[in-house]
Formats: structure tokens, C-alpha cells, sequence
């Protein structure tokens, strides 16, 4: 997914909430 891929600030809020992980490391 491409999403992943894009910096934190751009990542739709979704991802950010679903994925805490990918949020605080990337």
C-alpha cells in the first residue's frame, strides 16, 4: 500500500490511528 510509504504528516489519519507503530517510527 502506498500509503505506508508517505511520511507521517501526509498518511491519512486512519493509518496513523490503526498503526501506531508506522506513526512513531517512520
Amino acid at each position: 500500500d502506498p500509503a505506508f510509504r508517505l511520511p507521517t504528516t501526509t498518511r491519512p489519519r486512519h493509518y496513523q490511528a490503526a498503526i501506531p507503530d508506522f506513526s512513531a517510527g517512520a
